[in-house]
């Protein structure tokens, strides 16, 4: 039986019409690559289920997916708490990248 986590992945994915990287998120130098593959390359999303999530590992996560960013992905986390239902897991961006992106100067229309 696979992990929670992939699970969690897996039902993230079919969410947002993706689908499930799986376990090669790396290019061999380092850089990672997004948990889902989106089919317009719309998000970098970064899928997290944890025992007792914290500023800190919601914070990493969304500098993980910042990293993973590619051209004009939007990057985001999906954050969710262990035992919890997935409709209540939070989606995260970082205020800088929300301005960046959304912002009174941003380039998303």
């Amino acid at each position: 039986m696979d992990k929670s986590w992939k699970q969690f992945e897996r039902r993230i994915a079919k969410a947002v019409s993706g689908q499930r990287r799986g376990a090669s998120t790396s290019d061999g130098f380092g850089n990672g690559k997004s948990d889902i593959i989106m089919p317009l390359d719309t998000w970098s999303i970064e899928c997290k289920l944890l025992s007792r999530p914290s500023f800190s590992t919601l914070l990493e996560a969304t500098r993980q997916s910042e990293r993973n960013c590619e051209g004009t992905q939007t990057p985001i986390a999906i954050v969710k708490r262990k035992r919890d239902l997935d409709d209540d897991s939070l989606v995260v961006m970082r205020l800088k990248t929300w301005l960046e992106w959304y912002g009174p100067d941003g380039d998303a229309e």
